[in-house]
């Protein structure tokens, strides 16, 4: 027969196993997730779904652990609602803060920046963007000497082609040559000329935050 000091260490024992699988993908996950914004390394990339994985396989242990918990705990006589409640819904916050985390990677990790110069004595009015699905990325007006970052998430695989409004001019030609969906870190720096011409550099880049 079991005494009531050991009848509370087994239902602490059931409580803590299912904090550990709530908790430690969570933790593990978060500490991943910022080190590879710190430092970029591809390693890391890999170990966040690695992470995933393990958080998918320990939510159901997670949930027989808050099972077998409050049927201990009603057993013998020590029911807290609360603690299963709050074991069940830190299983269940795993899901949507991975998701969050992930599509945050993903936007970044399928980002191209483009720098546009304008070295004529017109502003450029307005620029256009286009990926290979169609989608727009909009260029602000650009002041005559001025330089600005475009930072797009271009989709499809083929060619990026640009537009620019300028002095009642539409310029139009290729920004980069070709481009896959989700591997981004690809630049190009496009010089409007006091000519007019267009000189597009294409290169790549360091993955930048």
């Amino acid at each position: 027969m079991t005494t009531k000091v050991d009848q509370k260490k087994i239902v602490g024992y059931w409580y803590c196993a299912a904090l550990v699988c709530s908790l430690l993908p969570f933790v593990v996950g978060v500490l991943i997730f910022f080190s590879w914004l710190a430092s970029r390394q591809s390693e890391l990339f890999l170990f966040g779904y690695f992470t995933i994985l393990g958080g998918i396989i320990l939510f159901p242990c997670g949930l027989a652990a808050t099972f077998i918990f409050a049927r201990k705990s009603r057993k013998y006589g020590q029911m807290n609602k609360t603690k299963v409640w709050a074991a069940i819904l830190l299983l269940l916050l795993n899901f949507p803060i991975a998701l969050v985390m992930a599509r945050h990677v993903n936007y970044l990790y399928g980002e191209y920046h483009i720098v546009i110069t304008n070295q004529s004595v017109s502003a450029i009015d307005r620029g256009i963007l286009k990926d290979p699905s169609g989608s727009e990325c909009l260029v602000p007006r650009i002041a005559p000497g001025s330089s600005y970052v475009v930072s797009c998430l271009f989709e499809g695989e083929g060619r990026v082609s640009y537009e620019l409004n300028v002095n009642g001019q539409v310029l139009t030609d290729i920004l980069l040559g070709y481009i896959t969906s989700g591997i981004g870190g690809d630049a190009a720096h496009l010089t409007l000329k006091s000519d007019y011409s267009v000189i597009v550099k294409e290169e790549r880049q360091e993955f930048r935050k």
